[in-house]
């Protein structure tokens, strides 16, 4: 019954890690028209650009993506109890999942999507995120391993999605810096992720599962 428990908790995260497993991220997280300073709502979550801007005009440029989102815990608890409803999971085994979900990832889960136009800048090896408060002190930081890319039928793009935990509670508003070991810079892209302001995207993509 545990095991099934812990299943259910992870299953979102597990269909979703792998470019090469044909997952299609969410439309919203492969837009590519915010520059500096545009904020978008993503995941119910404002999410701002801080900087990340290239020294081209990104709007020029849709085959170059970083993109940053962010699903609390309280939504995955909530999305979870509606599917665990409709499926008629007993009381006892939706409490142990949900406690599950709430040992592994405290903190929710960090989505990224990138999306290069050569294979090698796609993949996941080369990335790693930084979250830091809003004192800007780094609270946790995760290196990716090997995750080969997918390529995007029409376009010839290489792109990589990866769903990730966060083991640490985290308070708004907070920052996730996504770093490309293979560009010069220190800091690549930095993003500003403020508390929820609704929850509509997140309930439709655990209604897809």
């Amino acid at each position: 019954m545990r095991k099934i428990a812990f299943l259910l908790t992870i299953s979102f995260c597990v269909s979703l890690v792998s470019a090469q497993n044909g997952i299609v991220p969410p439309a919203m997280m492969t837009d590519y028209g915010w520059l500096d300073g545009t904020t978008s709502n993503i995941f119910g979550h404002p999410t701002t650009m801080i900087f990340g801007q290239l020294r081209w005009d990104r709007r020029m440029t849709p085959d170059f993506i970083t993109n940053v989102g962010y699903v609390s815990l309280p939504q995955m608890l909530e999305g979870y109890g509606r599917y665990w409803k409709a499926a008629k999971i007993s009381s006892e085994e939706a409490n142990q999942a949900a406690d599950s979900l709430r040992n592994v990832a405290p903190g929710g889960f960090v989505h990224l999507y990138i999306e290069r136009t050569i294979e090698n800048r796609a993949n996941l090896q080369y990335f790693f995120i930084v979250i830091r408060d809003k004192n800007d002190k780094t609270v946790y930081s995760k290196y990716f391993t090997y995750q080969a890319p997918g390529i995007s039928d029409g376009t010839g793009t290489w792109w990589n999605y990866i769903v990730t935990e966060i083991p640490v509670e985290l308070e708004y508003p907070f920052y996730i810096y996504v770093n490309d070991k293979q560009s010069e810079h220190l800091s690549d892209f930095k993003f500003r992720i403020d508390e929820m302001i609704q929850s509509d995207e997140v309930e439709a993509l655990l209604d897809d599962k």
